[in-house]
């Protein structure tokens, strides 16, 4: 169970480092627009398709 908790954890953490690096960026460069955010989701998107195969072929 502890590798569990371990995985939660490293993930909360990676996840606040991204949220902190994406505010100062926002700071620094100004706001994402929403063609920005489209196009970041429709990426992620595409990665976690690519992903879902890979993971059916294994």
């Amino acid at each position: 169970m502890s590798a569990i908790v371990a995985a939660a954890v490293e993930e909360h953490l990676r996840n606040q480092a991204t949220l902190a690096y994406l505010e100062e960026y926002e700071r620094e460069h100004g706001a994402f627009t929403p063609a920005e955010k489209q196009e970041a989701a429709d990426v992620w998107a595409r990665a976690e398709e690519r992903e879902g195969q890979w993971r059916e072929a294994v």
